[in-house]
This record gives C-alpha cells, structure tokens and sequence, in this order.
C-alpha cells in the first residue's frame, strides 16, 4: 500500500502522468489486492484471527486479554499442522 500512495503522491505533483498512476492501480489491484482478497475469503471467520497472527500480522500483544491466549493455542496448533504438512511435501519431492 505504501508504494501505491506514494505514486498517488507522485500523480499530485505532476511528477507522473494518469497513466503511470493507473498501471500501478493495475499492478497492485491483479497483485497483492487479489492476493489479500483470495487468502482471507478462503478461511473461515473462525480462522482469520489465527491466520493473520499466525503471519504476524497482528501481534499477541493487540489483543485483549480474554482472546489471546485462546488465539495462541489456535495459531500454534495452525503452525504445527503447517510445519508437519511441509515435511510431508519436502519427503514426497
């Protein structure tokens, strides 16, 4: 997000045209705006939470107390089930 408010600024300044700006809208809408859109429709509402704090996305510490330490449990459970899938594919290479 970060570069495409920076082009945004870019675009303000007259220091790129509306085309640049719109190729690099392109750009982030068929890349990381697909991406976000694809990973957090495909999880449950239930595993959106331990998802993203399993991504360190959200840090332990944002959340309230009554939540985390159920979250913890889950996000380490997510990681363990990670972990193992990828030894079953490294084996299977």
């Amino acid at each position: 997000m970060e570069k495409l408010a920076e082009q945004f600024i870019l675009w303000q300044n007259n220091q790129i045209d509306i085309w640049d700006l719109e190729e690099t809208v392109h750009k982030f809408h068929n890349g990381p705006a697909k991406e976000l859109y694809q990973r957090y429709t495909m999880l449950s509402p239930v595993e959106v939470l331990p998802y993203a704090l399993f991504k360190n996305l959200i840090a332990y510490e944002e959340l309230p107390d009554a939540v985390a330490d159920e979250m913890k449990m889950i996000a380490s459970n997510l990681y363990e089930h990670n972990r193992v899938e990828q030894e079953y594919y490294d084996e299977t290479e």
